[in-house]
């Protein structure tokens, strides 16, 4: 059916794109086969080529809020990828013209500046080699949006004192959970960033590691429904503290629940690294914190590809 509506003119955009992502979430989410959702990554490129150049997204709002739910999950998806392969320029291409909007990356939780960080580090990713000053560039981009995000989240709190009725208050809520959830994503982006740099050790991110799981931690006791996974991962496989390790269990136990496939494969990869970094440091006599453990090996070694959202 997907390869009938692709092959068709005039098939219905949102409906291609639509049966991607289901496709693409019930084999990286729920199923319980390895690697069987990348094979959907060359379609994926293709369809993106395609509205690249009919610039398919500007027929609805619909077709808008879609076609960036596409786009963020192939590029989320590419920071788990093992392999020397990558996606090609389409998707990085798509997400800035997306981009362009101010309620970008809505669609999972994100703050628009982290996932433009993130797609940026994608492809800078495959070129790091050529130039670190845009490495460096962009951390400080991150830095300012962390600063812009806490002194947002102060006036809130401020602000929430003077409401009593009853729906403000359901409203500040809710706010406050859109805020904690858009943090994370920040400070998992930095996190993201400093680990792009070789030699980079978990206690040189620790305050970010520490800031995205109390975050979480909160996020929980709010009972404010389910957590992205990729911010919670991207933390929780640089932990080192015990309390701050006691918090992913806490998570651990809430994602067991949800019946999940790929939130199973998180648990399985993050408790691998943690065993491997105890490990390799009680054997060298370096502390665990400055012990370094890629997960992405670590996922290889255990025969996993998961998707983390």
């Amino acid at each position: 059916m997907l390869r009938e509506s692709l092959d068709t003119p005039d098939s219905e955009f949102v409906c291609q794109v639509a049966t991607f992502l289901t496709i693409l979430m019930i084999e990286g989410a729920y199923s319980t086969e390895v690697y069987s959702w990348r094979s959907h990554f060359k379609g994926a490129a293709a369809l993106v080529s395609k509205m690249l150049h009919g610039r398919d997204w500007t027929q609805s709002s619909d077709a808008w809020v879609i076609s960036q739910s596409l786009a963020l999950s192939l590029e989320i998806a590419q920071t788990g990828h093992v392999d020397s392969e990558r996606h090609a320029g389409p998707t990085g291409m798509l997400l800035d013209a997306l981009s362009t909007r101010s309620d970008f990356g809505y669609t999972i939780g994100s703050p628009r500046a982290a996932l433009k960080a993130i797609s940026t580090l994608q492809r800078a990713d495959r070129v790091k080699d050529d130039d670190g000053l845009a490495l460096d560039n962009l951390e400080v981009e991150i830095s300012d949006a962390l600063r812009i995000l806490d002194s947002m989240q102060d006036e809130d709190a401020e602000h929430q004192s003077n409401f009593h009725k009853e729906h403000s208050q359901r409203n500040e809520r809710m706010d406050y959970l859109a805020k904690l959830h858009s943090r994370m994503f920040l400070n998992a982006v930095f996190i993201y960033l400093k680990r792009l740099k070789p030699g980079v050790t978990p206690s040189q991110v620790s305050i970010y590691t520490s800031s995205v799981l109390k975050d979480m931690s909160t996020f929980l006791d709010m009972d404010g429904g389910s957590i992205s996974i990729w911010p919670v991962f991207v933390a929780a496989v640089e932990a080192c503290a015990p309390s701050d390790r006691d918090l992913v269990r806490r998570w651990f136990e809430f994602s067991s629940r949800l019946g999940i496939e790929n939130r199973v494969q998180a648990r399985q990869i993050i408790e691998m690294v943690w065993e491997t970094r105890d490990s390799v440091a009680d054997e060298t006599g370096c502390p665990v914190e400055e012990t370094i453990v890629d997960w992405t090996t670590v996922q290889q070694a255990l025969g996993i590809d998961i998707l983390l959202l």
